[in-house]
């Protein structure tokens, strides 16, 4: 992160103050830095992050549900 903090100091304040979008992944270290140093821009979150992201949590749902399942059958026997 130390250099993306550097990238934000170096770059001019007039030009950080034009970016109205910032196109980035769903990491919450990027989010609170582009948070801090563009307050006004629009966070856009990439497909591809959101997809990969949305079949880990879909995955462990599913996960959780079958161990529970079988520990319930197992529970029954």
């Amino acid at each position: 992160m130390k250099d993306f903090e550097k990238f934000f100091e170096d770059v001019p304040s007039d030009s950080l103050s034009a970016v109205i979008v910032v196109a980035m992944d769903m990491n919450a270290s990027y989010n609170k830095l582009v948070t801090k140093h563009l307050p006004k821009a629009r966070i856009v979150y990439d497909r591809f992050h959101m997809q990969s992201q949305f079949g880990r949590d879909v995955l462990s749902a599913v996960r959780l549900d079958e161990a529970r399942r079988l520990q319930q059958q197992d529970q029954g026997r």
